[in-house]
């Protein structure tokens, strides 16, 4: 029970419940004004769905991507219940990688470029200035976007894997018969001048 003549009355956290659902009731007189329910306690996550799309951009070390959409499925809740304003802190690592990698949003959906042929564990946890709720986990195994990393040739002789194709060597052949070419025609060019050269200083020893 408070006792105020204040319109402003400051409850402290500590004093409150983590988990239990409250309302308030102000007596004037003979009259009486019942408050909407509230909870210090998060809305907890029911479920996350994972989406995926190819990605236009390379990962690092040019290795194939995909494009991850994380979208939070909160737990129905009573819309007159006032919650406080919530976090979500996600982690997550690949099969690959032992160190997780954790931020937070504020957000219900999150998008981020992974590698394929990788299987991700997310895990995401509401928080809020009080409380932290349940974490909630989902695998997701990123298979289906098969692509062949930027530098790899596609029609090489050997399979891809960097070789250099027929048209390749054709390519090369022609920039070494071009090279040869030049170097002949400057080769040219200098006799030519010495000859002429020569002449010009006979004719003047003449």
């Amino acid at each position: 029970m408070y006792n105020t003549s204040d319109t402003t009355l400051h409850i402290n956290s500590s004093d409150l419940f983590k988990n239990v659902t409250y309302t308030y009731t102000v007596k004037r007189c003979q009259h009486c004004s019942i408050s909407k329910p509230f909870t210090l306690a998060p809305i907890e996550v029911m479920s996350v769905t994972i989406d995926t799309t190819n990605a236009t951009d390379s990962c690092k070390n040019d290795s194939c991507c995909a494009n991850v959409t994380l979208s939070i499925i909160l737990e129905s809740s009573d819309m007159c219940l006032k919650h406080p304003s919530q976090n979500y802190e996600i982690s997550y690592n690949s099969n690959t990688e032992d160190k997780p990698v954790t931020f937070k949003i504020n957000e219900t959906e999150w998008t981020e470029s992974l590698e394929h042929n990788e299987t991700y564990c997310f895990t995401v946890i509401p928080i809020n200035d009080f409380i932290t709720g349940e974490p909630i986990n989902n695998d997701t195994n990123i298979t289906e976007y098969q692509c062949k990393p930027p530098g790899n040739g596609n029609n090489g002789s050997n399979g891809g894997n960097g070789g250099c194709g027929t048209w390749c060597i054709i390519e090369i052949i022609f920039k070494v018969i071009g090279f040869i070419v030049v170097i002949v025609g400057i080769i040219f060019i200098i006799i030519i001048l010495i000859i002429l050269l020569m002449q010009i200083l006979m004719h003047l020893c003449n």
